[in-house]
Order: C-alpha cells, then structure tokens, then sequence
C-alpha cells in the first residue's frame, strides 16, 4: 500500500500492462509520467484526465494529468486507463480511429470523450484495486466563484 498518490498511480500503470497487452495484441508502453493536476490547454476544472504528447515535453515523456477532483478509486482508474490510450497512440488519433479501437478492446465503453468502464473492464479495475489499497487522496471540492 502506498501514501503518495503519484507512486499509487505509478503502480496502477503496473498493474493494467497485463490487461492491455491481452487485449490489444501487439501493444507497446511508452514511457509516462503521471500526476495529479489540473489539466492544462483549453481544458478547464470539468476535465478529469489528460494526456500531453511526448513531443511536448523537454525529454519526450508523455505527461498524464488525473483531475484532483476525482477521488473514487474506480473512476481514476478508468481515468488513467484512458489516458494510457492516448499514450501508447502519442495522442494522434484524438478520439477517434486506433484510440477508439484500442479504448474499446480493453474495455471502455461510451462516448470516446468520455468513457466508462465497461463490465469486464470494471472487474478487472476492482482487482487491481484491491492490490493497491485506498486512494490517497482527497478531492478538492470546486466552489462557484
């Protein structure tokens, strides 16, 4: 079990490689970083995850960003499994074309731009999280200005 959230999600990526290398054949990890943050870009407060390009980063590391609104385990997680689409496609087909194959073999189901975990996908999140242990995190809470 871990405390900081960022090794927590570190250790989830672990945790799905196995899941996604079944079910998308041929499937390779980029390197990511992951972070909880508020999304960047155009992306305001509603956006719960977000994934940069690595050409956009310095040393060419994709940076994946889990809203610090969130704070169910089973939503980060799907949250980040999302994400991790965007980064094994280097963010090139959007949500569209191999995003949405790939998002849809692992188990994603929904609107592209907004998924949720679909049946099997959801028990295998369940099992990853028992591994993992609580959140370590509390949700900040938006006040209206």
């Amino acid at each position: 079990m871990t405390t900081v959230r960022e090794q927590w999600l570190e250790t989830a990526i672990e945790l799905m490689k196995p899941h996604f290398t079944e079910s998308i054949p041929g499937v390779e990890f980029p390197k990511v970083r992951v972070s909880v943050g508020w999304p960047g870009g155009k992306s305001g407060p509603r956006t719960i995850g977000q994934c940069w390009a690595p050409f956009t980063a310095a040393d060419n590391v994709s940076q994946i960003f889990i809203s610090p609104v969130l704070d169910d385990p089973i939503l980060v997680l799907a949250t980040l499994a999302h994400e991790l689409i965007h980064a094994i496609d280097e963010n090139k087909s959007g949500h569209k074309g191999a995003f949405g194959v790939m998002a849809r073999a692992i188990g994603l189901e929904g609107r592209l731009t907004a998924t949720v975990p679909g049946e099997t996908l959801s028990a295998v999140l369940a099992t990853i999280l028992e591994k993992l242990g609580a959140y370590p995190h509390a949700a900040i809470v938006l006040v209206p200005a």
